[in-house]
């Protein structure tokens, strides 16, 4: 699995369901408070998640 970021996003985060499938969420400029809202809930729910931050402006 390659996680990149494209042109305008600050995020993407990949992780695992419980019945196997690969997530990818992508999250544009504007989409902060929900990227981050995304994060904390993620992170509790798949602790091998990953995440590309845009850079270190953004923050969770």
């Amino acid at each position: 699995m390659h996680n990149y970021l494209n042109i305008g996003e600050i995020a993407v985060i990949t992780y695992k369901e419980r019945n196997g499938d690969i997530v990818t969420l992508r999250f544009q400029h504007g989409q902060e408070r929900d990227m981050s809202f995304a994060l904390h809930c993620i992170a509790e729910y798949d602790p091998a998640f990953t995440v590309l931050l845009a850079s270190s402006e953004v923050t969770v």
